[in-house]
């Protein structure tokens, strides 16, 4: 599908390449919550999923990378902010919100 939407394509994207890398980082296909590790058969479901992992799927990747939360969560809010992707921007600050 075409879209004249650029932060739809870039949030497309993005989803791409953040699933198929946390795959390589031996995440499995999630089916606990909504999560970016949840497989999708068509475009549209793909477009439904959110940009951020469930936590249970959060705790594999910082025990495979690891990252310090709260330092991930800053970076992710100001990149979402400067690309525009407001809905990941206030996904990410409502949770640095419950961080410690």
């Amino acid at each position: 599908h075409q879209t004249p939407d650029a932060r739809l394509l870039l949030r497309r994207a993005l989803k791409l390449v953040c699933h198929e890398t946390a795959h390589g980082l031996s995440l499995a296909h999630c089916q606990r919550t909504r999560c970016l590790m949840q497989g999708a058969n068509s475009l549209e479901e793909h477009d439904r999923h959110p940009l951020h992992v469930c936590p249970a799927d959060l705790d594999k990747l910082r025990w495979n990378c690891g990252f310090e939360e709260r330092k991930r969560h800053l970076e992710l809010l100001d990149y979402y902010r400067q690309s525009g992707l407001e809905e990941e921007a206030a996904w990410v600050s409502g949770r640095l919100d419950r961080l410690p």
